[in-house]
């Protein structure tokens, strides 16, 4: 499978010389090219970026909390490219591209509907065994078989 570069200079994201000047001679070429993009997708070293991809990547704004010392702050970020983002696009443009005509998907989340932990259960770190009430956001957490 082709992995997506988000190096990319062709990702707005990474790009150096916008032209932000309406006045300017490249002005209008470049934001019809990136209105382009994110109605139609762009192929980048041969990975499709999906029109939602391209505008989620380059033009959409969340707040991602982070360590800054060993403090957690929340600062306004670019979001990152999950595989799940990946999977949802893909399963729409397959709706959207089917040989019977076009198919609807039905997707459903929700939070808080399996089962919880009470805060003294065990979970497995890279630093042994540990109630889960002690779990700090820098402690990686390994799936327990009980």
């Amino acid at each position: 499978m082709i992995q997506p570069n988000l190096e990319s200079r062709e990702l707005l994201i990474n790009m150096k010389d916008i032209p932000w000047e309406a006045t300017s001679q490249e002005y209008n070429a470049f934001w019809e090219e990136e209105d382009r993009k994110i109605n139609e997708g762009v192929t980048i070293n041969g990975f499709y970026f999906s029109p939602f991809i391209y505008w989620h990547l380059n033009y959409w704004s969340i707040y991602v909390d982070t360590i800054v010392g060993n403090r957690q702050i929340r600062k306004l970020d670019r979001p990152q490219l999950w595989d799940t983002y990946l999977a949802v696009d893909d399963t729409i443009r397959q709706a959207e591209t089917h040989v019977d005509g076009k198919k609807g998907v039905v997707m459903v989340g929700s939070r808080r509907i399996s089962k919880e932990l009470a805060d003294y259960e065990p979970v497995i770190t890279n630093r042994g065994e540990i109630p889960i009430g002690e779990i700090k956001m820098e402690v990686r957490c390994f799936c327990k078989i009980t």
